[in-house]
């Protein structure tokens, strides 16, 4: 219980550290590379979610106040996976990349477009060697 507790602190300063630095007027967006698979698609409370409630809160909380382009890139279920986690944030994008026994990757481009503050980021799935 007290690992698991430091974990979760060092995971949040960490967050909120990354995030705070995107704030700054040069930076253009946000990507966040982690392990797990949080559980974004499911609601709060779900099963999915456990271990991961207050990391899902705060990177919610957090990417409203950013209104930068966030991409948030994790594995953990070996298939691919794209979208925006949270419909009244369509500046924040998610996807899931690829495991085995499939191995590829994603290429990710920030362009011009989409809602505001007017850059996406445009995904395209590269699959490599598989089964």
């Amino acid at each position: 219980m007290v690992e698991d507790q430091a974990r979760e602190a060092a995971v949040l300063q960490w967050l909120r550290l990354n995030v705070a630095r995107a704030a700054a007027p040069d930076v253009k967006a946000l990507v966040l590379l982690f392990q797990a698979n949080p559980g974004l698609e499911h609601p709060p409370g779900h099963a999915e979610r456990h271990g991961f409630e207050a990391f899902n809160a705060e990177l919610q909380r957090l990417t409203a106040t950013l209104k930068k382009p966030v991409l948030l890139a994790h594995g953990d279920f070996h298939r691919y996976l794209a979208g925006t986690p949270w419909p009244d944030q369509p500046w924040v994008q998610r996807v899931q990349t690829w495991g085995s026994p499939v191995l590829g990757g994603v290429r990710v481009r920030l362009v011009e477009g989409g809602a505001s503050p007017g850059l996406r980021f445009e995904l395209d799935s590269v699959i490599g060697i598989g089964p």
